[in-house]
């Protein structure tokens, strides 16, 4: 691949542009515009992520915490599924090049891999953090599209990932070859509307967690299945003329039309449920101020087992050792101990009671 590239929209009046894929060079080392714009891509997705965090309910140190674990294993697996799925570009003299499977300067990320791993990774956070599974999913899906509306201008920087010839008035001239369908742009595009249809969908229609999460798959699988079918570098099912992506995004788009459906309904809470884990976890004791608010205490949580009763310390022999007397006029005992050998002044309890009544009734003005 060379170095420079000449693109230019002729119908259009845009160029020619000779656009270097090299950003700058740090000890000899080249950094590419490409590696340059999906870091660009990134940093906006996260920060478009802290700032709506909060509207979804979850905390912004949960998502600086999924977004660290995340990153690599999602870089990790964009570049795994774009080389098994293109592995002649990595096979030399009937051998495997690791070093050109793991060179990413030219390009080679796919990005249904890296989504894939990053909302497997991000599941397994938040089991291991306790926080709702779907509430962060419909953070991250908000804040994808943006990291993909950036990113695509790699491949604009590289002459990758156009489409075949076409005769449209924004078809694109690369290296005086075509003009080509902007299939990058077209995906930058949709990616940036779905970023605002789904800042929408979360303000006005919005019902549950996780609506979010799979409006993202319908929407951007509707629009990748279009747009892959005009690809000329598409990645394909081994021995088969289907495009990959295109079959999941299909698959996607029908799957998350369908559980949106349902989300909506309420039939999928059984479902939530055991995806957040929560036949497995404990259940944690609420703070104060949430069982006030609630009108609950601690003791309402505990198991039947554990209720004691008031008195239980209380021996029959010490409950016997006490007298309650009425009250006394000034100066008289308030309260006598009956000696052990001599029951006969021992009053019961229900004769104190009516004793306590009955003086209580005099003093009523």
């Amino acid at each position: 691949m060379s170095d420079t590239n000449t693109i230019e929209f002729p119908e259009l009046g845009l160029g020619p542009w000779d656009i270097n894929r090299v950003a700058f060079s740090i000890f000899g080392l080249d950094v590419y515009w490409y590696g340059v714009i999906i870091a660009i891509g990134l940093f906006l997705s996260v920060a478009s992520g802290l700032w709506y965090c909060k509207k979804c309910g979850v905390k912004a140190d949960d998502i600086i915490d999924a977004v660290l674990i995340c990153v690599i294993p999602a870089f990790i697996g964009a570049r795994v599924f774009y080389v098994v799925f293109s592995l002649d570009k990595y096979v030399v003299n009937g051998r495997f090049s690791w070093a050109d499977a793991i060179d990413t300067r030219d390009g080679g990320l796919a990005i249904y891999g890296g989504i894939i791993v990053a909302f497997a990774v991000g599941w397994l956070v938040c089991r291991r953090k306790k926080i709702d599974v779907f509430a962060v999913f419909d953070v991250a899906a908000v804040c994808f599209p943006i990291g993909q509306c950036i990113g695509r201008w790699g491949n604009f920087v590289n002459a990758e990932a156009h489409g075949g010839q076409t005769s449209l008035p924004w078809g694109m001239m690369i290296n005086g070859q075509g003009p080509y369908h902007p299939t990058f742009l077209y995906e930058s595009i949709w990616s940036l509307l779905g970023f605002v249809m789904l800042l929408l969908y979360g303000r006005y229609i919005k019902k549950n967690s996780g609506e979010q999460f799979f409006a993202y798959f319908a929407w951007y699988g509707i629009g990748r299945a279009f747009i892959e079918g005009l690809r000329t570098d598409s990645l394909y099912v081994p021995g088969t003329s289907l495009r990959i992506s295109q079959i999941l995004g299909i698959v996607f788009a029908v799957v998350s039309i369908v559980c949106v459906i349902l989300l909506r309904l309420g039939r999928l809470e059984k479902v939530k449920a055991a995806i957040n884990g929560a036949k497995s976890r404990k259940r944690r004791p609420q703070p104060a101020a949430v069982q006030a608010a609630a009108g609950t205490s601690s003791e309402d949580s505990k198991p039947q087992s554990e209720y004691k009763p008031l008195f239980s310390d209380i021996t029959e022999k010490s409950a016997k050792d006490v007298i309650i007397n009425p009250i006394q006029p000034d100066g008289a005992p308030e309260a006598q101990t009956a000696p052990e050998a001599d029951n006969g002044g021992a009053q019961t309890d229900d004769e104190s009671t009516e004793r306590s009544d009955a003086d209580g009734s005099d003093n009523i003005g």
